[in-house]
Order: structure tokens, then C-alpha cells, then sequence
């Protein structure tokens, strides 16, 4: 017998032996498996075994549901009945999760195996890891939507005006690119080294306003014995949660969280807060996630120091330095602006201190500030809040007062008040008094410049009756 017809009979032997099959499959470099129409596994090939890091024992004899988590191996057997119902196969991407319970993105191409009758054995499946191609995209993906996101913040600083919505902005561009992240919050840092939420999604919005922890008792206080300079992943939180902060972990989603990353906001230097990003999967964050992370925390730290400069500047355009109300120039805005609309009828009150100048000349500037502090505090906490106060100029305060009725009651009340309240500075008591003026919309009419100058010769005339009094 030749060589070559040796060797025929030994393949054509080989090919009938189950060992020689066994082999055959274990040598082909793609992950297979074979399922019975239970969804219990009954076979796979080494390079299965090496891509789940598992041995032959932890595979076969199990079910779906014995050998993934429950939520893939719901995604599993929903493929396996369609694809028995339709007699065909399917191919379609997801996770698998590995040992360590890291995860791989994988395409799974499934068919039913049949015996010589064309009846159904069960299912086989093959595997093709994507999980570096995905890695990828995923990072090609989210730095551009990073790029978009700190446009969209900066371009927003100035145009919004209060700072929790800023903060929600931040932490929605946060979640949105970090794409296994289910929930997530800011917490802001006060003078007492407590944490609150300012901003968070999947909290019960109640529990949120109410939630405080102390900074020590954070997390990522614990994840760094203090050493708070830098974004940290955070697995296995379950475990990390005793009796400082039970709740800390509370969200409306009921999910529960297993990791985390949290990376300190610094502001002028300073810890300001935290931004707070959460999933239900643990050891799902990468350094990848972590760059970004850290690169948004950074830039929200810019955005949020801009905004806080940004509203001071405003304020300082908009309120007088010593009273804390409004300047003259705002004021006239706001009257400019309610003239324009005519939405709503209003009185328009001009008051001036009585004798300012002799409290000035006998008790000195600085009691005479404390004078224009106190009348300010005095409209402030006498007048509605939607009266529009502001200082007009020297001792003279202007008020816009949206009545249907004059307000000369509760005006006088105001002066009542100032007369017989001492006020007690470092070297004199004093009181005062004051002259005022009405002007409105209702018999005046919407002529801003009108109203005033009304309201001046109307509260000249008063002073000039005060003085004669006074001779």
C-alpha cells in the first residue's frame, strides 16, 4: 500500500472518530457552542472556554440563566425562541460578561442544528469579539460628543441665569457621554464640609433636596483616605455602604448601583462639589471613562467659576454696593420695560430721607450709611415681594408697587416704623423720618419719565409741608 492511500484511510478513519471531529472544532479560532432546545449547554470548544475564562465543568450541564446574568440571558433565549419560530438563524450584537464580571461586545451568529429528519437538536452559536472595534467607536464617539458638550456649556455660562440650571446641563452632558452610566449627580460642598444634590437624574426629587452626607463620609473621601485631587472608579459600592450613610445608594430607578465615579469640581482652588456618575453594572468603567470624567469635571469647574464671575458682575451692575438693592440705572430698565409691556398696573413711590444732611453733619457718614442700610432693610421687609425696590440716588429710594389700591397705609406704617426705631451706631441712637411721593399708571398713565417726575413734585411738596412744620 502507498503512502498516500495510507494516509486516505487514516483521515477517512479520523473522519468517523468523535475525538477527531472533537479536535476539529476545538482547533477553529472562532468561540462555538452548542445549546439543546432548553437552552442548557451541552458542548463548546476551547476557544469558547479561553474567551469566558471558565472550564469545561463550569459550562456544560448549565442553562442560560445559570451561566449569565439575568438580564443577557433574557436577551439570549428571546433570539433562541425567534429563531426556532422561524426555522432560520439569527446574527446580532451584544455583551457577554466574562470572568471578573468584565464584558465583551460580541456578534452572535446562531443556527439550529437538526438531525437527518430535519427535526431541531438544538441551537449552536458561534461568537466574533468586536469589543476592540466597539472600544473604539466608543471612544471616537464619545470625544466627540465631549467636544460638543463643553461648546454647549461654554456658549450657555452667560445666557444662563441661575446656576442649578448650569448644573444640570453639566450633569446631562456627563451622562450622555459616558454611556454605561444609569444614574448620576452634582453635590455641592458648604462651609461645614456637608454635601447636598444641586443637580441629579434618577433620585426621587424629594429624598434629593433632603439628602446630606458629610464630605468624610463620601465615597470617594473613603476611596482616597481624604485625598481628594483627582476622578476615581469606585466598584462593589454595596459593600463600601454601613450606617453613616444608608441611603446613600436610594434612587427612584430601583436600581442597584454597583459602580461608580465621582471627580471633585474645584473652584478659584477650592472644593466646590462633586460630579457623581453611576451604573448598575460593576467594573463597567474604563480609563478611558476616566479621561473623560476628569476632563468634564475640569471643564465644569471653568464653566461654573465663569458663571459665578459672571453673575457677580451682573449683580454689581444691577444692585446698589451699601443698600443691597437695586441702582438707579437697573431700576430704570425694569420701569422701561414694564411701561413697554403695559401688562399690569402700578404705583410708582419716590421717598426721601428727612434732614439726611444733619444726620450726616452731627453723627458722621458712617452713621448716616448705617441710615440708608436701614431704610433699605425697612422697604425690603415691610413692602410685598414683587415690589421692584431700588436707591435712586443719594438719600432717595424709588419703589414700583403693582396695586390696585394707593399703598399710603402701609407706606405710613413704613415711617411709623423709622420714627420710633432706634437705630444704635458705634456713638449714637438715631431715628428718623421721610418724605414721599405717589405716582400710577391707573391716573398718570405709561410714561415712565412722567410718573417720576409726578411722584418727585408730589414728595417735594410733602418735605416742603415737613420743613414748615418743623420752624
Amino acid at each position: 500500500m502507498s503512502y498516500n492511500n495510507k494516509f486516505e484511510n487514516e483521515i477517512l478513519f479520523q473522519t468517523n472518530s468523535v475525538d477527531f471531529l472533537k479536535n476539529l472544532i476545538d482547533s477553529i479560532p472562532a468561540p462555538l457552542f452548542f445549546k439543546d432546545l432548553n437552552g442548557v449547554y451541552l458542548y463548546c470548544n476551547e476557544t469558547y472556554l479561553e474567551i469566558m475564562g471558565l472550564q469545561s465543568e463550569d459550562i456544560i450541564g448549565k442553562s442560560t440563566y445559570d451561566m449569565h446574568p439575568k438580564d443577557l440571558a433574557a436577551i439570549y433565549t428571546k433570539q433562541d425562541v425567534a429563531i426556532l419560530e422561524s426555522n432560520g438563524e439569527k446574527i446580532y450584537e451584544t455583551k457577554i460578561q466574562i470572568l471578573n464580571n468584565t464584558y465583551k461586545n460580541v456578534i452572535i451568529q446562531k443556527t439550529i442544528l437538526k438531525d437527518k429528519n430535519s427535526n431541531p437538536l438544538g441551537i449552536t452559536g458561534m461568537l466574533l469579539d468586536i469589543s476592540l472595534r466597539k472600544k473604539i467607536e466608543d471612544k471616537l464617539n464619545k470625544s466627540l460628543y465631549l467636544k460638543d458638550s463643553i461648546l454647549s456649556i461654554s456658549q450657555s455660562v452667560m445666557e444662563i441665569k441661575e446656576i442649578d440650571s448650569l448644573f444640570n446641563l453639566i450633569l446631562d452632558k456627563a451622562l450622555n457621554c459616558i454611556s454605561s452610566s444609569s444614574i448620576g449627580s452634582i453635590l455641592i460642598l458648604d462651609d461645614t464640609q456637608t454635601l447636598t444634590i444641586a443637580s441629579s437624574v434618577g433620585f426621587n426629587p424629594s429624598k434629593a433636596k433632603e439628602f446630606k452626607i458629610k464630605l468624610e463620609d463620601s465615597f470617594i473621601y473613603r476611596g482616597t483616605n481624604g485625598n481628594i485631587e483627582k476622578a476615581l472608579i469606585l466598584n462593589d459600592l454595596e459593600l463600601l455602604v454601613d450606617l453613616a450613610a444608608p441611603n446613600i445608594l436610594d434612587n427612584s430607578r430601583n436600581i442597584l448601583i454597583k459602580s461608580s465615579m465621582s471627580s471633585p469640581i474645584f473652584v478659584n482652588n477650592k472644593l466646590y462639589g462633586l460630579l457623581n456618575i453611576d451604573s448598575k453594572e460593576n467594573n463597567t468603567f474604563n480609563s478611558f471613562d476616566l479621561e473623560l470624567m476628569s476632563y468634564l469635571a475640569s471643564q465644569a469647574s471653568l464653566s461654573i467659576e465663569k458663571h459665578l464671575l459672571y453673575k457677580e458682575i451682573v449683580n454689581l451692575s444691577r444692585y446698589d454696593e451699601l443698600t443691597k438693592i437695586y441702582n438707579r440705572r437697573y431700576f430704570e430698565e425694569l420701569l422701561n420695560s414694564y411701561i413697554k409691556n403695559k401688562n399690569e398696573d402700578f404705583y410708582l413711590i419716590l421717598f426721601d430721607l428727612n434732614k439726611f444732611k444733619q444726620i450726616n453733619d452731627n453723627y458722621g457718614h458712617q452713621s448716616g450709611d448705617s441710615v440708608l442700610q436701614n431704610f433699605g432693610e425697612k422697604l425690603k421687609n415691610n413692602l410685598p415681594s414683587s415690589a421692584i425696590i431700588a436707591r435712586y440716588g443719594g438719600d432717595e429710594f424709588i419703589v414700583i408697587m403693582f396695586s390696585k389700591e394707593p399703598p399710603f397705609e402701609l407706606i405710613n406704617k413704613i415711617n411709623c416704623i423709622c420714627q420710633h426705631e432706634n437705630i444704635n451706631t458705634d456713638t449714637s441712637i438715631i431715628n428718623y423720618s421721610f418724605s414721599f411721593g405717589i405716582s400710577s399708571t391707573i391716573y398718570d398713565g405709561f410714561n415712565g419719565e412722567n410718573l417720576i417726575k409726578l411722584a418727585d413734585t408730589r414728595m417735594y411738596e410733602q418735605k416742603t409741608d415737613y420743613c414748615k412744620s418743623k420752624i
